[in-house]
Parts: structure tokens; sequence; C-alpha cells
């Protein structure tokens, strides 16, 4: 490909239509040329609203803080506390809008008044499914009548020959972006990560075990279909707004999940799901203590995406773990931890506060659910997934309580040589020196020698 003058003539050549575009937020290359310039760029979209915001922002705050965070692309998803608010917000959006001569169409409530006034090009009737109130919004289903969200899972006729190929793309139909279905999801990776084990090319039948199992999991997978989970997680007149974060382990997966806990102004606590995250263990063995402590660390990002999203003040954030261990490793400097230990704490102690960290009870982790993994007909059963454990619902006199006890060894801590080339005056003092510092660690030790070597002679304790 060469650059060619405009008047240039070849009928060898062909004329690729492009364009270019500026990116300032990019750290590499501000500008990249863009092939196909008939087609619509998403980001020019996006960039338009932000510069709107930017510009006119002053005119209608409450709008322009709509624009900078809850478009993507040419769809807004947001909302407000009372009716009032939500329709002075619509009315601000909707002028703003109109000055850079754009018209917001397909509008959408979980309240039928907030829709008054409006025509029926503006709303969204015609982009219901069917005849019930359920639509899409970002490929989450979303009933607008009971404000819930849920879930429609169709799934075909098992056929007789499964493979590799097939599973993957029938567990990438399920669409979950939320994490709400973590406990199942997680064991159909579990399933598939024995299949890559297990060397079978993507398009050879699966052994007769795996077969088994992936047709009784599919089988209930419409089950899936009467999930709902409520889209609101604040109660009307918040007072206090808490975020508790739970994780946990086993040996084939570990995950977190974070649950949104508000106390209004009457006394009334409530609690909701708001995210989950799943990882399968990895192929190599890990310890259980190291994989609660990727847990813990994957609960650690897990909430610093959700306080970064959420416009609320949040009261405080509490991290929930039924490891013991890993409190521990939490509470030493990590210098003294090895390299796989030492690096994920480091970063805990980085992004959190350890006071806030506190032991769980097994029974009470909800996150326990995540490292087993579910089917859909267990995941229907009354647990404490959506709600977490019922304590959260009583004041934090309730709550469990645990007290950090000195362990005599932590594990995963390195071990500490001393090497000395001194004159056989000194040794007897750096003997002395570094038993007095094991002592505080060691209840028992032995006989302390003072048989002088050979001088210049490397000494180990």
């Amino acid at each position: 490909m060469t650059k060619v003058n405009d008047n240039h003539s070849d009928d060898n050549g062909y004329y690729l239509p492009h364009h270019g575009v500026t990116k300032a937020s990019s750290q590499t290359t501000k500008l990249r040329v863009v092939f196909d310039g008939s087609a619509p760029t998403p980001y020019l979209a996006i960039r338009c609203l932000k510069q709107l915001a930017e510009d006119e922002g002053h005119r209608f705050p409450r709008a322009a803080q709509v624009l900078q965070r809850d478009f993507y692309v040419d769809d807004a998803l947001t909302g407000a506390e009372t009716k009032d608010e939500a329709l002075t917000l619509r009315t601000e959006l909707t002028n703003l809008l109109q000055l850079a001569g754009l018209n917001i169409r397909k509008w959408a409530s979980n309240d039928n008044d907030l829709l008054h006034g409006l025509s029926l090009e503006e709303t969204n009737h015609q982009h219901f499914l069917g005849d019930s109130q359920t639509l899409k919004t970002l490929g989450v289903l979303w009933n607008s009548s009971d404000d819930s969200i849920l879930y429609s899972v169709e799934v075909k006729p098992t056929p007789s020959r499964v493979t590799k190929r097939i599973i993957s793309s029938e567990i990438a139909k399920i669409y979950d972006p939320l994490g709400l279905l973590a406990p199942v999801i997680v064991r159909a990776k579990m399933l598939l990560q024995r299949i890559w084990s297990s060397k079978i090319d993507w398009d050879e039948s699966l052994p007769i075990e795996l077969h088994t199992e992936w047709e009784r999991y599919y089988a209930q997978l419409p089950l899936l279909n009467n999930v709902r989970f409520p889209r609101k997680a604040i109660i009307e007149s918040a007072m206090e707004i808490e975020l508790h974060g739970f994780c946990d382990a086993s040996e084939k997966a570990y995950g977190a999940c974070i649950y949104l806990r508000t106390l209004n102004t009457n006394g009334r606590v409530w609690t909701q799901l708001l995210t989950a995250k799943s990882k399968v263990a990895p192929l190599k063995c890990q310890t259980i203590p190291r994989l609660e402590l990727s847990g813990a660390l994957l609960l650690t990002s897990l909430m610093s995406t959700i306080q970064q999203a959420l416009s609320h003040k949040i009261t405080r954030t509490i991290y929930w773990t039924d490891s013991t261990i890993v409190l521990h490793w939490l509470n030493t400097s990590p210098h003294t931890l090895k390299t796989f230990v030492a690096n994920r704490v480091s970063e805990i102690q980085t992004k959190t506060s350890i006071r806030d960290w506190r032991h769980v009870p097994t029974d009470d982790n909800p996150a326990d659910l995540i490292s087993r993994g579910q089917t859909p007909e267990e995941f229907l059963r009354p647990t404490i997934w959506q709600h977490g454990p019922a304590w959260l619902y009583q004041s934090e006199g309730y709550w469990p309580t645990w007290a950090l006890t000195p362990q005599i060894e932590v594990p995963e801590q390195k071990g500490a040589i001393c090497l000395s080339t001194n004159p056989p005056r000194l040794l007897f003092v750096a003997k002395v020196f570094i038993l007095a510092q094991v002592d505080t660690n060691h209840s028992s030790l032995p006989p302390l020698e003072t048989e002088k070597e050979p001088s210049g002679t490397p000494n180990r304790y």
C-alpha cells in the first residue's frame, strides 16, 4: 500500500475510503487512520456527547452528569431517588441533547407516570419482548413491571456427538455481566477445564463420563428462566450504605461476591447481591491457603471497581473471609513472606485497610457457593446467595467476631539463614544476638555452643 496523489489514475490500483480519527486520551497513538470512511464510528458519538456535557453542562448539570457517566455509546441507563427528580432529569436530558440536534427516544421506565407526555415513537413499547414488559438493556433482560433482572436461556436438543467446540459455544451464550449466576457458570467452567485437561481436540467426541455430566447440566439450564433479581438495591431514605464483600476458594475454583447493605431513617435494613466474579483454580496445583489468598485479591479488585462505579457515598466497606491463614498473612509484613504470597498480600494491603478484614464462618459465607459451584437445580433452592447471611439484617453486635491470635508458625514465611566470617572473638557475640531474636518465636532452643571454630570459616545457623 502506497500513498498516491488525488489525481493519480491506475487501473491496477484501488482507493480505500478512509479518514483520520484523533483520540486525545490515548497514551500511544493519538491519530489513527480508519478505513471505510462511510462506516459509523462509536467513538465519535461518545466524544460528541462528552463534549456537549462540557460545553453546556452548566445549564443542565444533572443531565450533563448522565452524559458523562451513564451513557454507553447511544444508550442511557440512569435513574433517580424520587419520581419528581426523575421527571426533572428527563426534561433536562431532552433539552440538553436538543442543543446538539439530537432527539432521545425509546424511553422505558419502571413507573408509567414517567412516560406521560411522550409520544408512541418516543417510548420503547415496540421493543418489548412479546406481550410482556420485558426488554433488553445492553443485553440484560429487565422486566419494567416488577423492576427485576431476569434471564432467558434457550437450549437445543442435545446432539448425539458432543464436542469441546459445542460446549464452549453454549457456555458463552449465557450472558451474565454482573455475575449474578456465578455459582452456575463456574460449574460449567470446571467442566470445560477438565475437557481441556483431557487433551481432546475441538471436534472430537467427549468421553462418556464428560458427555453424561454435560447432558445433565445442559438439561437444567432452562430452569434459569425462573430466576429473578431485584434491580433496586438501595431502599428509600437510605441513611447508611455499606459494601460487604465475601471471598472463598476450593481446589477447583475461587470467587468473590459483594452485597449492598442499606439502613434507612426508619431503622429498616436491606441487603442485596450487587455483583460476583468466579475463576477456576489453575491447573498447576496450589495449596488451599494460596487459593484463598487469590480469592481475597479478586475481592479486592472487584470491590475497587464497584466503588468507582457507584455514585452514592459509601459509609464503610467490610471484607469477609473464612480463612484464618489469610487473615494472618494480611497482618504480616510482606517482606517476611515467600514471593507468591508476598506479592498478593502487598497489593491487598495497598488497596484496602487491614482493619476492614474480618472472619466469617464457612456456613455463612455466600462465596462458598462459588467455590463449589452449583447446578441450575441447586441454584433455585433457597440459600443465602441473593441477600447474604441473615445476620446482615441485624445490628453489628450480632455479626461474627474473631480475634487475631499470634501463631507460632505462619505458612509461607521465609527461612532465615545467617552467615558469619568474623574472628572467633566476635563469633560468640553474634550467636547470642541471633539466638535472642529467635527466642521470641520459639519456645525451645538447642543448647548454646561456645566452642570456637577455625578463623575465617563460614558458620551457618
